[in-house]
């Protein structure tokens, strides 16, 4: 004979002599049952393995409780702690999430959405990494809640959340300056990306107004791999530019360029002052400790789940732009 996959609610019923009125009562915390009755059933529950039918509530109250959570990469450590923090306010709001991981391809990004959207995903929160998502115009014409992590695609229709990347450009500037660094060298990120936009200006604006500066020069890294910081640093170290200042996009590129100074016998900060962006966990662990941008990633995780739930009840239905702060973290690479 055939085994029976699941318990029911009628089994439980069974198991503790009790009516299947009275065990649904129970297991969806009604009121009006008494103590003895509601210890007896869930001992029942629990001794034949029953777990409720969430697909069968979720159906009934038209919503499954589930967010979709599509991240464009895993190279980068920054993700998992924006993860955790969207992980965190699952629970508390008792949600489930769905990850899926597009590797920075369009093809795997339209899967990933279609995917969601197939298991009835209340909402969407996204963490790009490309300066475009192929899939975000289909998403606002169809009125789809989502929300952005970490960028601004300058759209009046879609909610978002980031940080204040002028004033971490600018932060970094003013330490550089502030060590006496008179050349200086940007490696930023993808430059129609709107972090690595914001990030350059507030580097810049600070660079233009010191007159102590004696050159400057910005490099654009389009990629997610971080091979070619060696080469960045024969080339201008080396050759062309011999800079003393370097502001990195983010943690792992300053991580891997320091390695490269590292290599060719420049010291850090006594030669090379390096200041990267994030404050990725171990960044604190190198040797020297990476100077650094702090993003409160955790928060900025909790907070892009809150604005989703205030999404489903908003009234005005107006979308949410919110922009957290960033602070400067001093180590000993600058």
């Amino acid at each position: 004979m055939q085994r029976k996959k699941y318990a029911t609610i009628k089994d439980v019923a069974k198991k503790a002599g009790i009516s299947v009125s009275t065990v649904s009562r129970v297991l969806n915390d009604k009121p009006d049952v008494s103590n003895a009755t509601k210890k007896k059933v869930l001992k029942s529950a629990e001794e034949i393995g029953f777990v409720r039918n969430l697909g069968a509530m979720n159906l009934k109250n038209k919503s499954t409780r589930t967010m979709g959570i599509v991240f464009e990469t895993d190279f980068d450590p920054f993700f998992s702690e924006v993860l955790n923090g969207i992980e965190d306010a699952a629970r508390k709001y008792n949600y489930t999430n769905i990850l899926m991981n597009t590797e920075l391809d369009e093809e795997n990004e339209r899967i990933a959405i279609k995917t969601l959207i197939e298991h009835r995903v209340d909402g969407l929160l996204i963490l790009p990494s490309r300066p475009q998502l192929v899939t975000l115009p289909s998403l606002i014409k169809r009125n789809y809640p989502v929300v952005i992590i970490g960028r601004d695609f300058r759209s009046s229709k879609i909610n978002e959340i980031y940080t204040d990347d002028i004033k971490g450009g600018a932060l970094a500037a003013e330490h550089l300056i502030s060590k006496g660094r008179k050349k200086f060298l940007f490696i930023n990120g993808n430059a129609k990306s709107s972090a690595a936009i914001m990030r350059q200006k507030g580097f810049e604006k600070v660079l233009k107004n010191e007159p102590t500066v004696d050159s400057y020069c910005m490099i654009e890294q389009t990629g997610p791999h971080y091979d070619s910081m060696s080469e960045i640093v024969e080339k201008y170290f080396e050759k062309d530019f011999q800079f003393d200042g370097v502001f990195t996009f983010n943690d792992m590129m300053a991580i891997h360029f320091i390695d490269s100074l590292k290599k060719i016998g420049v010291r850090v900060p006594e030669d090379v002052s390096v200041i990267g962006y994030d404050d990725i966990f171990f960044s604190q662990f190198l040797s020297p400790p990476l100077t650094t941008i702090r993003i409160d990633k955790y928060l900025e995780g909790f907070e892009a789940f809150k604005m989703l739930l205030q999404s489903f009840s908003s009234k005005n239905k107006k979308t949410q732009k919110t922009i957290l702060d960033v602070e400067l973290i001093k180590r000993r690479s600058c």
